[in-house]
């Protein structure tokens, strides 16, 4: 009998992890620019959680890529880069409220924000299972 109820429970995982892997996409940021390095937020939804996320900060040199994960649920994905200083910036048109140090908080409405830390990011959709952001200049 224990046999069976653990193969019943392998299976029902791997239709967990099938029905995952079906919504979600991994994620790749990579700085094709002439900055070194870029700063990059972004804003999604995880897989795992019923509310958005807003996430920051990742350092990517030029040249390089950085992996951020397989947990983002596929639709809108939204991204705010900068260089140091903020001499280049890569921006949208959708406000949203940024720490200054590494964050990650549930986006929720009623953030009060200093206008210092809002920050405009541009909005992309994604229905692939792989997704590779490029900023360059």
């Amino acid at each position: 009998m224990l046999e069976v109820e653990r193969e019943r429970q392998r299976r029902q995982d791997e239709m967990r992890a099938e029905a995952r892997r079906a919504a979600t996409f991994r994620l790749t940021l990579c700085n094709l620019s002439s900055n070194n390095p870029i700063w990059i937020a972004i804003y999604y939804w995880d897989y795992d959680d019923s509310n958005p996320i807003v996430e920051g900060w990742w350092n990517v040199p030029r040249g390089e890529c950085s992996y951020v994960g397989d947990r983002f649920k596929r639709g809108w994905i939204k991204f705010y880069a900068h260089s140091s200083g903020e001499r280049y910036v890569w921006r949208g048109d959708f406000g949203l409220c940024v720490a200054w140090n590494r964050f990650r908080r549930i986006n929720t409405a009623g953030i009060s924000c200093p206008t210092s830390r809002h920050r405009l990011f541009r909005q992309v959709e994604v229905t692939d299972r792989e997704y590779t952001r490029n900023f360059t200049d």
